[in-house]
């Protein structure tokens, strides 16, 4: 009933058309309503012909039975759902073993063919005894339709992805990389500002509300398991005053420095671990100073003569300047192995997973720069 008023202009068009219309007298008056003298349910005294045809049931059903018998021509559009059902009988040219695979029954997946057939105005596939072949017009049907098709469904993952990463969170444990995670992370964001992060270095225990994502750490010797990944290795150098006799060696041996006091991250960094192990493995003990927890810290220490330090070679960025020198220490292989891990058997959030992916990704590029 509520199309009404477009059923009144499209049956007065078409009546008009025809140069026939029962339902009008040839007075202009509406024969349903009969203008003020109307009797029918709904139609108003003095209402036009228009206002009283459109109140009029019998005018909506007299023109509901016209549009039956001479239906409005209109341009069928095929769906996705039809274009998927030609590709898959295109690809096996056998309705039969199509319907099979589509889980529909043969004669309808033979309806959709013709309507496809007809809307195009050809036949797509030639007849060859029971066999069914596709010609040059289907080729090129089905070229197109797996195009559209293929982009739906990029579209749709996109979409997906885009939604689970929108206002997610990731819960970072650092217990290497730190020098260089807040560029990694500005980078990551300019390309996902939904995902926030939640970073904690050294202490994870204080990520009381949940347990990290995501782990980095580093190890003296290789590591491997299934919920970890190798990111580099890199070489660890002997950060000396530029003033100091050794800057100009370029390599040293430990022997030489072995008493000298270490500036550098004590308690609870895998980087002091991995110079106390080599340092008792040689037969020397460290002699620390002071802890600190930034690499521009320790380089002015280092610069003001307190102590030698032991800078990662590639992530710690900026360490270099005027007033220090990296130098070798040639009897000894210091380096380390930054691993990212996550949990055993857990969850891994869609936006912890691309943030794992990207610190991949990067390192794997950089892998010329790696010792």
């Amino acid at each position: 009933e509520g199309d009404g008023p477009l059923l009144y202009r499209w049956g007065k068009q078409k009546f008009s058309q025809e140069g026939s219309n029962p339902l009008l007298s040839a007075s202009g008056g509406c024969q349903g309503c009969a203008g003020e003298d109307a009797s029918v349910a709904g139609a108003q005294p003095g209402a036009s012909p228009a206002c009283a045809g459109l109140e009029s049931y019998a005018y909506q059903s007299e023109i509901q039975k016209y549009k039956r018998r001479n239906p409005a021509p209109r341009e069928e559009l095929m769906d996705l759902y039809q274009l998927e059902q030609f590709k898959v009988v295109a690809e096996l040219q056998h309705m039969t073993k199509a319907a099979e695979v589509l889980n529909v029954a043969q004669p309808a997946l033979s309806r959709t063919i013709h309507m496809i057939e007809r809307e195009l105005g050809t036949e797509l596939f030639d007849h060859v005894g029971k066999r069914i072949i596709l010609n040059e017009k289907g080729e090129i049907l089905l070229r197109h339709a797996t195009e559209v098709l293929d982009s739906m469904r990029t579209a749709r993952s996109a979409i997906r992805e885009k939604m689970d990463l929108e206002h997610s969170s990731i819960n970072l444990s650092i217990k290497a990389l730190g020098m260089m995670i807040d560029d990694l992370i500005r980078d990551f964001k300019a390309e996902h500002p939904d995902i926030s992060f939640q970073v904690v270095q050294y202490d994870t225990w204080l990520l009381k509300s949940a347990a990290p994502d995501l782990n980095l750490f580093a190890t003296v010797e290789p590591f491997e398991s299934p919920q970890s990944c190798s990111l580099l290795k890199e070489r660890l150098l002997l950060a000396v005053p530029a003033d100091s006799a050794l800057a100009g060696e370029g390599k040293v041996k430990l022997a030489q420095i072995a008493g000298e006091p270490i500036v550098g991250l004590q308690n609870g960094s895998d980087l002091a671990a991995n110079i106390t192990w080599r340092y008792k493995c040689a037969g020397f003990e460290p002699h620390y100073i002071m802890d600190h927890y930034t690499s521009t810290r320790i380089a002015d220490l280092v610069s003001l003569g307190m102590g030698y330090a032991y800078v990662p070679e590639i992530t710690w960025p900026g360490v270099v300047n005027e007033k220090i020198r990296l130098v070798e220490v040639e009897d000894v292989d210091f380096h380390r192995y930054i691993h990212i891990s996550w949990p055993t058997g857990g969850y891994m959030s869609r936006a912890a997973a691309v943030f794992r992916n990207y610190l991949m990704e990067y390192f794997a590029q950089a892998g010329p720069r790696q010792q």
